[in-house]
């Protein structure tokens, strides 16, 4: 039997797993990175939308009371929340961080409230700059960390 090496942090990991398995092919989870969850204030300003890249950030949801738009930069992150906050209407950009742009641009107001990015630490893109110049007021709160981990080599024996 064929078997993976899956790298992703432990949460994903596992549902990648679970999906090779039932594919009928071995699966050995051994994450390089962990995330550790980043303590949150409550999101108690109103936003116009909230923005989120990383399905690491759904967890951050978890107090929000009002039903602020989701934006996500693709379908797994939307899906995500949709499956953990059904009372949030969620709109993903099926793509890139451009994909994500221009969703904003086509359904946000420049004139309106700020939108709130839930992010990590490391991030690939400064959304807020792009936003920024198009005259979008963007509140930024880092809700995770990527920590680095050790690869068990005693699991290839």
């Amino acid at each position: 039997m064929r078997t993976f090496w899956i790298t992703r942090p432990r949460q994903s990991g596992l549902k990648t797993q679970a999906k090779l398995e039932r594919l009928g092919y071995g699966a050995l989870v051994d994450p390089v990175i962990d995330i550790e969850e980043k303590p949150i204030t409550a999101i108690d300003k109103p936003y116009q939308g909230i923005i989120l890249t990383s399905q690491n950030a759904v967890f951050a949801l978890k107090d929000l009371q009002s039903p602020t738009p989701i934006f996500t930069v693709g379908d797994e992150t939307a899906s995500e929340v949709i499956g953990q906050f059904p009372m949030h209407p969620v709109q993903s950009a099926g793509g890139t961080s451009d994909d994500l742009i221009k969703l904003i641009q086509k359904t946000g107001d420049p004139k309106g409230l700020p939108f709130l990015y839930l992010r990590g630490v490391d991030i690939h893109r400064t959304l807020k700059a792009d936003l920024d110049t198009m005259g979008y007021k963007l509140d930024e709160a880092i809700v995770y960390e990527a920590q680095e981990q050790s690869i068990h080599p005693d699991n290839f024996q």
